[in-house]
């Protein structure tokens, strides 16, 4: 519609990093001064999005300045598109009648007559010059009305515009209006959240929040949307912002004018890859970009060996040489920002870290018996006699052989932690008794004689090793020699599990050694401070932490026996060998030409080949036990109602538990101390769950038994009595409404979006179902919910509801506080803090803490399947 008169060009590719220089970028109130490095990483990120078709992997040292480039970048390249398209222009979006903006008003567009376009205001029509049609923007938002005709010009207006058509020297009267094509990236939701409010964005003379200038969006899914702050019209968001590939992938699904998309790190996509690989084949997409540090590259291999061709840029020792000034790039003076100063350090480690090997000599004692069970084990697995008692001898015994192996302190700590219930974790002197109850039931049967050998050889050896370090462990004397040289500088000791760490922390109090030390499990390690030095026991499995290429330590040690520097080595020259078969392919260096002097290979022995073979084959077939076990169950029951599933938690006790899409596990949060809740999919290996202790209900959430608890107390009762049924009725009301009019939740989600509240038909049944959900947060869904169900009470009372959820919603974040001091103070000997507000909990149901059972997740995996419903959500012992 309206073509007459409207100025169309070429659109062609767009190169930004000149102009840039006329823009200031602050995030947090601290200004980001790009250097060379920078600027060669913006001039990267606008190739990729004007290619026309590419799949990208950006690897870089770590940081968050690349992902703040990308959204700098993408944002200003993707508005530049839009606006240069003519086929873009408002007037070809817009129809009879449609309220449209100009200069902050509100107008109903009527139609275009002699090159005038007409609009209708609330007290008069007006006819604008077709030449102004730039001024127009299309109106989403929810106002009802339209504005008075301005009798003064307005000083609102497109900011955006005329900051791009002035930097960009462009004429603004040929700018488009309409945001069409948009970028998606996926990220972690706190890194999102961090990055994009707090960037802003400076000219000569105002200062402008990101989001104000760009429309941003965050999506929860593909249906729940919420706009990031300055998209005060609702435009549709130039940028889309997710945490989840599974989501993106419904995303592009639905919207074929997302041509853009850039992933922040493996750990989004590498437990599904069958959505990223939907993506990529995607033909509307027209660019990737898959931004990963150098810590955590092991997906690449999958990329480089895909049928997918990806263009690799990666920041090698090499490409920083051949590329960058690094004098003076590193140099840190009048450099303000902290994410810049971040950076440079994480260059500056990179180039200068050292990864060392702590051998403990052990004459072959432990380390050459770890060897021999192994190879046993693997040869019993491989055994035709199978049954349910090897399987279960199998896992235990490996479980055992894992603790003699890393533990860097007598035996006799950890057990003793274990007895007084100071950590949860697999007891060697009980597992070993359980060991010989199998080993007697396995040998009664009418094995071969070599099958009676393997298991005596693997039960013996198991014995011989916990005598040989209960008292005395020999990687003691150089773990603690380790610790006094380091404590006193900037350091960090990983450990695999915390239990683990607890067994130190309690050999540190009986031996009365004071200290200073901070020990992690790996599964805790973030890269959010710097390290002189890494002391990691344990710990060389690059699936959890890469010690080769961790930027974030200047030095590294491997505290190992001679069986796990052998596998040390071997994980080394494996990551060796990546990062040569990125380098031939990267397009940052010219391999044939490389400047920087590789280490030789290194060489290890036939022998060596064979043991870490082993360990790798061994590793799988427990994994097959376990999965093995968990399909038997779901087959072994019939008639009985079941529930999907979508994973499955091994904890390191042997329990296990199913967890359903919307179900929240309580997770103990040790450094903040607090319970926090995650969604299932976040779950990772050594998590601490908390889960009621309860032999009558198990399936229960602790924090709604303690609640019952306490309503038996007549004061608690009186209180809080009429504010639980508040909070509770609203969503009887609503199951009661969906159940007598045959609507469903997807009916709900429809009629609260025409309130002005939009949830997802998803999240509306997970009001129903859960008991853990206590109430929406924002007052007007009440309201909304109770002229949709037509309820008299709820009509009547959705005030007080509000009001009800609030202060049940306060009492769950204060007991969650409570009960997680208590268990965390319990555990390493401090009673926790009293008050008044909490004594009469500890009156009316006694020790917090004997309420909780706690277990750490040792392996979790995805299983959908139904299952019993009995069996979801709680602990399962097996």
């Amino acid at each position: 519609m309206g073509e007459g008169g409207l100025v169309s060009f070429q659109v062609e590719k767009i190169v930004i990093k000149e102009y840039l220089k006329k823009l200031k970028f602050s995030i947090k109130n601290e200004q980001l001064t790009f250097g060379e490095y920078d600027k060669f990483n913006i001039n990267i990120l606008n190739d990729i999005i004007n290619q026309e078709k590419s799949r990208n992997v950006f690897i870089h040292l770590g940081g968050n300045v690349l992902f703040i480039l990308s959204i700098i970048v993408s944002a200003i390249v993707q508005y530049l598109k839009n606006m240069r398209d003519p086929n873009n222009h408002l007037l070809n979006f817009i129809s009879e009648g449609d309220v449209i903006e100009i200069e902050g008003a509100r107008a109903k567009f009527v139609g275009i007559e002699d090159d005038k376009i007409i609009l209708q205001y609330s007290d008069l029509t007006s006819r604008l010059p077709l030449k102004f049609s730039y001024k127009l923007r299309k109106y989403n938002g929810n106002a009802k009305t339209l504005s008075k005709y301005p009798v003064k010009k307005s000083t609102r207006r497109n900011v955006t515009k005329n900051i791009i058509s002035e930097i960009f020297d462009i004429d603004i009267t040929t700018m488009s209006s309409i945001i069409k094509y948009s970028t998606l990236i996926v990220a972690p939701k706190n890194i999102i959240y961090e990055m994009v409010k707090n960037i802003r964005v400076s000219d000569d003379e105002n200062s402008y929040e990101f989001t104000s200038l760009f429309p941003c969006a965050y999506y929860g899914s593909v249906e729940r949307m919420d706009n990031f702050r300055g998209n005060a019209i609702n435009s549709e968001p130039i940028l889309k912002f997710t945490s989840k590939i599974s989501t993106a992938r419904d995303i592009i699904q639905v919207n074929k004018d997302i041509k853009n998309l850039i992933i922040l790190g493996e750990d989004i996509y590498k437990n599904n890859l069958s959505d990223l690989e939907w993506i990529l084949k995607r033909k509307s997409v027209d660019n990737v970009i898959i931004i990963l540090d150098w810590s955590n590259v092991s997906s690449i291999q999958y990329m480089l060996g895909g049928e997918e061709k990806y263009n690799v840029f990666a920041w090698s020792e090499e490409a920083l040489l051949s590329n960058i000034n690094l004098s003076n790039y590193l140099d840190i003076r009048n450099t303000t920002s902290a994410y810049i100063i971040e950076q440079k350090k994480v260059i500056n480690y990179f180039l200068n870290r050292n990864v060392d090997l702590l051998r403990v000599d052990d004459d072959e004692k432990i380390s050459g018996t770890i060897r021999d069970i192994r190879k046993t084990l693997n040869e019993l697995a491989k055994t035709n006699a199978d049954s349910d008692d090897k399987n279960q001898f199998i896992k235990i015994s490996y479980g055992l052989l894992s603790i003699f192996e890393k533990l860097p302190v007598p035996l006799k700590y950890l057990e003793k932690a274990i007895d007084e219930k100071k950590l949860v974790a697999l007891h060697p002197r009980r597992a070993l008794a359980e060991l010989r109850i199998l080993a007697g039931r396995l040998l009664e049967y009418t094995w071969t004689s070599n099958y009676k050998s393997k298991v005596d050889f693997i039960l013996s050896k198991l014995e011989y090793i916990r005598e040989q370090i209960q008292d005395f462990n020999p990687k003691w004397a150089e773990f603690i020699k380790e610790i006094r040289a380091i404590q006193y500088k900037s350091h960090l000791v990983l450990v695999p599990k915390a239990y683990y760490a607890e067994a130190i922390y309690v050999c540190f109090r009986e031996k009365g050694l004071q200290h200073n030390i901070k020990i992690l499990p790996v599964s805790k390690y973030t890269k959010d401070a710097f390290y002189d030095e890494i002391l990691l026991v344990g710990v060389y499995d690059d699936k959890k932490f890469n010690a080769f290429n961790n930027c974030y330590a200047m030095n590294e040690k491997y505290l190992a026996y001679p069986i796990e520097a052998k596998h040390f080595l071997w994980a080394r020259k494996m990551n060796d060998k990546l990062i040569k078969e990125i380098e031939k392919v990267n397009s940052l260096v010219k391999y044939e030409e490389t400047a920087v002097t590789y280490e030789p290979d290194i060489v290890l022995d036939k022998e060596t080949e064979n043991e870490v073979n082993e360990l790798v084959e061994l590793e799988s077939i427990i994994d097959s036990i376990i999965r093995s076990e968990t399909i038997y169950e779901f087959e072994q029951e019939r008639n009985v109602s079941r529930i999907k599933c979508i994973r499955c938690a091994v904890f390191e006790t042997g329990e296990r538990a199913y967890f359903t899409r919307y179900f929240k596990p309580n997770v103990i949060d040790r450094d903040s101390e607090n319970i926090i809740e995650k969604n299932v999919e976040d779950l990772k290996p050594g998590d601490e769950l908390v889960f009621v202790r309860n032999e009558h209900d198990m399936e229960k959430d602790i924090i709604l038994d303690i609640i019952d608890r306490l309503m038996m107390n007549r004061d608690f009762k009186d209180k809080y009595d009429n504010i639980l049924y508040l909070s509770r009725i609203w969503k009887e009301k609503l199951r009661d409404y969906l159940e007598s009019t045959g609507f469903n939740e997807e009916y709900i989600s429809r009629q609260l979006a025409a309130y002005n509240c939009s949830r997802d038909a998803a999240t509306i049944a997970t009001w129903i179902r859960s008991n853990k959900i206590i109430g929406p947060l924002e007052k007007n869904v009440y309201k909304a919910l109770a002229s949709i169900t037509n309820d008299s009470f709820m009509i009547k009372n959705w005030v007080k509801i509000h009001e009800a959820c609030s202060i049940i919603r306060k009492l769950h974040t204060r007991l969650k506080k409570y009960l997680a001091s208590s268990i965390i103070k319990s555990v390493v000997g401090v009673n926790a803090e009293d008050n008044s507000e909490f004594r009469i909990i500890r009156e009316i149901v006694g020790e917090l803490s004997e309420l909780a059972q706690i277990v750490q997740v040792e392996s979790i995996f995805e299983l959908e399947k139904e299952i019993p419903a009995y069996m979801a959500n709680k602990l399962i012992e097996m």
